[in-house]
């Protein structure tokens, strides 16, 4: 270390253990990495200094922060100059758990570096010409790596600075895992309080990995009294024949849905019939991590499954429902009874109509709310106003309104 004594946002390091534990605070509150980074930076006499999260290989940068680089150039260096740095190679060969000196732990001279394109269009004009960098952690598909820079009248980082540096390292790595635990425990808490808000009904939350890992009170009591759901070892499966692949689809459908934001395919509607029982409705909905400016450890998505059981409830405004989709009063009739669970043919029989007067009502019911099968249907018409409206609820949608 230059100097026994550096400052941050006002208070004094005179030690390791203060760095390290502006370090554990950054890890505790998800938002101190900018502190951590300056902290680091000073304690070394260094120039600037970044955190990047790449792809499994290393060569994509996911997201990352810096401190004193300008915006600009670091854009450049994540668009391109990530895979141009000449010691890139090299370092993805080189055991992770450490840093290492530009200077003294690479193949590249010197003089060589000076003639690259890395330093004549993006680090000689910042004046960096020496680094320390090092993949920390690794677990996955996702690498994180910590670089600090110095500039010339800086020298190059020789092993007493190197030694600061590496002492980091292990605190760096457990600060990774105690953020994974803090922000798995938020994840999943916003991810319960957005399916209470998304829809009325029990729910099953689901992880990334397709294992259940929240079960709505009523939902678990549903499950452990319909023999057609079985729970065992946080796997949900169906005793429905052909029906357990289906909503095993779904929730890897909606949990890739959830990770890239895309709603293009996101959950659906699966209908659980049974010889002398209620049909039961099960709507599968992603449940899209929230955004946070930078993270070693994003939020997880989540994939919800929402149980309905017509026999339980029932309830749909009819009148809501025919305003808001322009229906008639006997189509909007015909489309509450189908998510009873009842067919064509039974409202039909219900209503004192023809089957073909409940299809062709059915055709324009399609048209008006702009979907192409029953199943839609129910689940636009159970995700929609008109239902919660029934239950003295405000009005919701499975896909975000944008």
């Amino acid at each position: 270390m230059s100097s026994q004594w550096v400052k941050v946002k006002g208070r004094c390091l005179s030690t390791l253990d203060d760095l390290v534990e502006t370090l554990y605070t950054a890890a505790a509150s998800s938002l101190g990495w900018d502190e951590f980074l300056q902290a680091v930076v000073r304690a070394s006499d260094s120039r600037s200094a970044r955190m990047l999260i790449l792809n499994a290989d290393a060569d994509q940068v996911t997201s990352s922060i810096q401190w004193q680089i300008d915006p600009g150039y670091h854009q450049r260096y994540v668009d391109y100059y990530v895979n141009a740095c000449p010691w890139r190679p090299e370092l993805r060969q080189k055991p992770p758990g450490r840093l290492y000196s530009t200077y003294t732990d690479f193949s590249c001279p010197q003089p060589d570096y000076y003639r690259t394109e890395f330093f004549n269009d993006w680090a000689g004009p910042q004046d960096i010409h020496h680094g320390a960098c090092g993949t920390f952690y690794r677990d996955g598909d996702q690498t994180l790596q910590l670089l600090v820079q110095r500039t010339r009248r800086q020298g190059p980082y020789l092993a007493q600075d190197m030694r600061l540096l590496n002492d980091l390292i292990p605190h760096l790595q457990r600060a990774v895992l105690i953020q994974r635990q803090i922000v798995a425990c938020e994840g999943l808490h916003r991810s319960v309080s957005a399916a209470a808000r998304l829809a009325p009904l029990p729910f099953v939350l689901f992880n990334e990995q397709g294992r259940v890992v929240h079960l709505e009170p009523t939902a678990e009591a549903l499950i452990d009294n319909d023999p057609r759901l079985q729970l065992h070892q946080a796997r949900l499966t169906l005793t429905v024949p052909c029906q357990g692949p289906h909503l095993s689809h779904l929730i890897r459908q909606a949990i890739r849905a959830a990770l890239g934001h895309t709603w293009s395919a996101a959950g659906g509607l699966l209908r659980l019939d049974a010889q002398g029982k209620q049909p039961l409705n099960l709507l599968v909905a992603p449940l899209p991590p929230e955004a946070r400016p930078f993270h070693l450890c994003p939020y997880p998505a989540h994939a919800a499954l929402f149980l309905h059981d017509p026999a339980q409830t029932r309830q749909v405004d009819q009148g809501l429902l025919a305003e808001l989709h322009g229906l008639t009063e006997a189509e909007a009739r015909v489309a509450a009874e189908l998510v009873t669970g009842a067919s064509p043919g039974q409202v039909a029989e219900l209503l004192g109509v023809t089957d073909h007067t409940v299809r062709t009502q059915l055709k324009s019911v399609f048209r008006k709310m702009r979907v192409s099968r029953q199943a839609d249907l129910v689940r636009a018409v159970l995700t929609g106003p008109a239902y919660r409206c029934a239950l003295g609820l405000p009005g919701f949608s499975l896909v975000p309104r944008h």
